[in-house]
């Protein structure tokens, strides 16, 4: 069970326990009756509502900060200016081809290497060749990688170190 169906549920017990609780002393049994229905629907949109809103802010408070880290080295890669420059940049490179470069920034899922295209290039652990997943390149350490996709919404080349990715015509641009 994921956090989100936990929460959901959990804010359906508790409205389907809080609503008839408030609704009884108004209207009898037939305020328990249907206080019980409604304060479960009622706390599972709730209670589901508010893991997804807070899930968005996570989601782009780590993308802000992903994009201020990145600046020093690539500027405003993901801009709307900067669409011209990624799509020769998808012209040129294509999925399957060896790029080789230095890590510039290190996080928890991966690191961001930089490649001399002017964008990012993501090495997510998942497809990392080190033998553990605590073990990621440092900052400064040259790697070689295969462009895996790219991510056309954020302007980010994803590579991988894997011997079994897909050949250069299973994969394109993402959107």
């Amino acid at each position: 069970m994921t956090l989100f169906e936990f929460c959901g549920c959990l804010g359906g017990v508790l409205g389907a326990i809080c609503l008839p609780m408030l609704l009884h002393p108004l209207w009898g049994w037939l305020g328990t009756a249907v206080g019980i229905p409604v304060g479960f629907i009622g706390g599972l949109c709730a209670s589901s509502g508010l893991v997804a809103l807070s899930d968005n802010v996570a989601i782009r408070s780590e993308r802000n900060r992903r994009r201020r880290d990145l600046r020093d080295c690539f500027g405003s890669y993901w801009s709307k200016d900067q669409t011209p420059a990624w799509e020769r940049e998808l012209q040129s490179l294509r999925v399957g081809d060896e790029v080789s470069g230095k890590v510039v920034r290190k996080y928890y899922y991966g690191v961001f290497v930089d490649v001399g295209r002017g964008f990012p290039a993501m090495l997510a652990k998942l497809y990392s060749n080190q033998d553990t997943l605590d073990a990621d390149p440092d900052v400064g350490t040259e790697i070689i990688a295969r462009v895996r996709e790219f991510d056309s919404n954020e302007h980010i080349v994803k590579l991988s170190q894997k011997e079994d990715e897909p050949s250069n015509n299973d994969v394109q641009a993402t959107s």
